[in-house]
């Protein structure tokens, strides 16, 4: 009974600090990740690669979500999906 009582309170202390944080993606142990952010990525030396896509590929994505973004390889630009059709980033 006390190994059951010891899991659960374990389980609920750590599903309650895993729901109240947002997550960091860097190189840099010390950096942690804005509070605004859900998800916040840093590196003085690096960027954030957005999936490359041909054009067919872009276009065969099944029931894409508002503002799901791609850079389309054969055209050279990135794209979003407006809710209801792609548009180009930029025109």
């Amino acid at each position: 009974m006390k190994k059951i009582s010891f899991a659960l309170i374990s389980l609920l202390i750590l599903s309650a600090s895993l729901k109240a944080q947002n997550i960091a993606i860097t190189d840099n142990d010390g950096y942690t990740a804005h509070s605004s952010a859900m998800l916040d990525v840093y590196s003085t030396n690096k960027g954030l690669l957005i999936p490359r896509l041909t054009s067919s590929q872009r276009n065969s994505i099944s029931n894409p979500e508002t503002s799901l973004m791609v850079f389309d390889v054969e055209v050279g630009s990135y794209f979003y999906w407006s809710g209801s059709i792609w548009k180009e980033v930029g025109t």
